[in-house]
């Protein structure tokens, strides 16, 4: 969507740029650390926020030609008899066609959240305090209770 409006970029080094203080100065089209204006909003704000605001009030409007008009301009068609919906339905149709299916939060657990066999490592180990016993390699290989004997029993 972006590459339509500013040309070609490099969506990695763009994805860098939307997170802390770095701020998109329009008149020069650079990402600078320095405001020019005080006034002048975050490249998160800018780029992510401002546009989602502007889609969500549209909708929000009830102002069926204008959001035609946004919605054509997103690549987003619907039919006519939608646009008579509620709001809130209107809104999660409209969104679900800018965004695709809401299985984001699925799809990115799966993708960053290590399985337990991987994850337990980076936990138990730096939490041991006994690594002369048995314990935190039972917990290692995720065995189940069964297997796991209890280092202050006697037993």
């Amino acid at each position: 969507m972006y590459s339509e409006a500013y040309g070609p970029l490099d969506v990695n080094a763009f994805a860098d740029r939307l997170w802390g203080d770095i701020y998109f100065s329009p008149s020069t089209r650079k990402f600078t650390r320095k405001a020019e204006d005080p006034e002048t909003p975050r490249t998160f704000v800018h780029f992510i926020l401002t546009p989602l605001y502007k889609l969500y009030s549209q909708v929000l409007s009830e102002d069926t030609e204008t959001l035609k008009e946004t919605l054509e301009g997103l690549g987003i068609s619907l039919k006519p008899a939608m646009f008579k919906m509620d709001v809130r339905p209107l809104l999660k149709v409209v969104t679900e066609q800018f965004f695709g299916p809401p299985t984001g939060l699925v799809d990115m657990i799966v993708e960053h959240i290590p399985s337990p066999l991987e994850g337990t490592a980076s936990k138990v180990l730096p939490a041991n305090s006994a690594p002369s016993t048995r314990l935190p390699l039972t917990w290692l290989d995720c065995r189940s209770r069964k297997h796991i004997r209890d280092p202050r029993r006697r037993n």
